[in-house]
């Protein structure tokens, strides 16, 4: 049951926890029981939550961020595929950039036509003072030359160490590929770019 699921966070010992809710049609309410239960996991450190085809849409993902509060998360991997969030909906994920005591966050976010201002809302995340490591799943999101730019801002992170970003079938073309190629200079953080563009026909 749903209430027996959310009871697992009431575990005192509870400091990993792995959950995966891939096709539940949890929708933007759903996405509330899960970060208010997580919020009452004092002792958890660890989380790996799939949500990934739940429809949560612009409003799932602004609720998302109530995971940043009052927890001892170190890790955080979200993978939130498919679900119609949107630019709205992916610019308040920035958050995680700046929780306190967070050091790795990996949040997928494949086919959420986040476009290119999503894509600068997560760009943000590199003036980020606690995350040591950044995973970004950006496939098949619109994210264009502009996201692309944005992106490339990464070069002037000073407290990242690793960023690895996919953008597979995005369309940066030639001015977003040179922007992001400004990554492969020698800079402070170490960056991973997956760039895998569909053949035209």
């Amino acid at each position: 049951s749903t209430q027996s699921t959310w009871g697992v966070f009431d575990n005192p010992r509870l400091t990993h926890l792995t959950l995966n809710l891939h096709n539940n049609k949890l929708g933007p309410a759903g996405v509330v029981p899960i970060a208010t239960a997580a919020r009452r996991a004092a002792r958890l450190q660890y989380l790996d939550l799939n949500l990934d085809h739940n429809e949560i849409l612009a409003d799932g993902g602004e609720k998302l961020c109530e995971l940043q509060k009052d927890t001892s998360l170190h890790t955080l991997i979200l993978s939130l595929k498919f679900n119609n969030l949107g630019p709205d909906g992916t610019s308040p994920l920035a958050c995680f950039g700046f929780k306190p005591g967070l050091r790795f966050y990996s949040v997928t976010l494949d086919g959420n036509a986040i476009g290119p201002s999503g894509t600068r809302a997560l760009s943000t995340i590199k003036d980020t003072t606690t995350l040591h490591t950044l995973t970004l799943g950006l496939c098949q999101n619109f994210v264009g030359p502009d996201g692309a730019a944005a992106l490339a801002s990464f070069r002037t992170a000073t407290y990242l160490r690793a960023v690895n970003v996919n953008l597979t079938v995005n369309g940066v073309g030639t001015y977003g590929e040179r922007q992001l190629a400004t990554l492969l200079e020698p800079c402070p953080v170490k960056v991973i770019l997956n760039l895998f563009q569909a053949p035209t026909k």
